[in-house]
């Protein structure tokens, strides 16, 4: 008996060691994305602000602009065409309002590719001035659709000519 409560005395003391190990090594680091800082021209932007960005880029890029949403707090849905006989046809973009270190979470790209089904446009674009989660990337087949974080938007911004508000004056 005595053998039997070293034993299960043991294994609790093992168990105990292994959780702590477990929650010591599974802490999320910070990814590259996260160190980045955000562009100055997408800082301190409200939502109507980020909306005018937007729909300046996707037309810009050629689409024709149809009608907007407001979904959330900081969230709108853009519904758009490219008018480009046989390639062209009916766009989803949706616009994410995030502060600097934010990211778009797998559950929130899922939904936007579910919207995206739902809505029978032919393709979307997920537009965010934060960054996506590392999981996004693990994602299974998702609709066709282009994930814009803050970074790739301020490249897109630079190469179409378009300034924010801040460089305006």
């Amino acid at each position: 008996m005595g053998n039997l409560l070293i034993v299960i005395f043991l294994t609790f003391l093992f168990s105990i060691f292994l959780i702590y190990l477990i929650q010591k090594t599974s802490k999320r680091k910070s990814t590259e994305e996260e160190k980045i800082p955000i562009a100055p021209a997408l800082q301190h932007l409200d939502l109507d602000q980020f909306f005018a960005i937007g729909c300046e880029l996707l037309e810009k890029m050629g689409l024709k602009i149809l009608n907007s949403y407001r979904t959330e707090d900081n969230e709108i849905d853009i519904f758009a065409e490219n008018p480009t006989p046989i390639v062209g046809g009916p766009f989803l973009a949706h616009l994410i309002l995030y502060p600097e270190g934010a990211q778009v979470t797998s559950a929130e790209v899922q939904n936007f590719a579910s919207n995206l089904i739902g809505e029978r446009r032919g393709k979307g674009i997920l537009i965010t001035t934060g960054f996506f989660a590392p999981d996004v990337a693990m994602l299974p087949e998702l609709p066709p659709m282009e994930m814009i974080d803050g970074k790739r938007l301020a490249e897109l911004m630079r190469q179409h000519g378009i300034s924010g508000p801040g460089a305006a004056g």
